[in-house]
């Protein structure tokens, strides 16, 4: 199967043409750089997100997430990332890791919510989907240890 050119690269692969990213509109995107901080990578990837340097979260939650494949906030930051980024498709596919994880992770049920609801286009499966992972994001009963986030 030929490689992807829409998936994020990690530092250090190969730079050939069907290594970069793609944004939404098919232009490409360097390879990711590594997280360039000191903390560990999930924390500094909600520091970034949460100053708006979408990139930089993007580096440090792909790299969260490549080291912590078990845990669902490394992958609900990723998607977050990717998402802030407007690559739909990669958020997607984050958030259900995250939630084949943890069914009842918050960050990713209110995520993926958002991210059906208010950034893909409207249709009755999306909608459904959205108001389903909101609802559930949001019932106190199912989250009683809140994220951090």
């Amino acid at each position: 199967m030929p490689p992807r050119n829409d998936l994020p690269v990690a530092a250090g692969d190969s730079a050939s043409p069907d290594s970069f990213r793609r944004t939404p509109h098919g232009e490409r995107l360097a390879p990711l750089a590594p997280c360039r901080s000191r903390t560990a990578p999930l924390a500094a990837a909600r520091s970034f997100y949460d100053k708006g340097q979408y990139d930089e979260a993007l580096a440090c939650a792909a790299q969260a997430s490549a080291v912590m494949p078990n845990e669902p906030q490394a992958h609900s930051e990723h998607a977050a990332a990717l998402a802030a980024l407007a690559m739909y498709d990669e958020a997607r596919v984050a958030y259900a890791r995250a939630l084949a994880l943890n069914p009842n992770e918050p960050d990713a049920l209110l995520g993926a919510a958002h991210l059906y609801a208010v950034s893909l286009p409207s249709s009755r499966d999306r909608d459904e989907l959205a108001s389903i992972y909101a609802e559930k994001g949001l019932d106190p009963t199912r989250n009683c240890g809140r994220s951090s986030r």
